[in-house]
């Protein structure tokens, strides 16, 4: 998978599942078109965050509205 992910200048975690490692290689190219914007963004975590078995809320906050902690 390492010489598959270098194809599309992905670098995998060491850390990640097999399974993980699939998904991401497979969707990196829609994904590099979303580049730098808020649903790029928004998707690669929903990915990250199902991949860690986490709820895949995603809220990204606009310039500069920062929500009390």
């Amino acid at each position: 998978m390492p010489w598959l992910a270098s194809w599309v200048a992905l670098s995998l975690r060491d850390n990640w599942q097999p399974d993980t490692k699939r998904k991401f290689i497979k969707k990196i190219v829609p994904f590099y078109r979303l580049r730098g914007t808020k649903e790029g963004l928004e998707q690669v975590l929903r990915l990250y965050l199902k991949s860690v078995k986490l709820p895949e809320n995603v809220t990204i906050y606009q310039d500069d509205y920062f929500p009390d902690h």
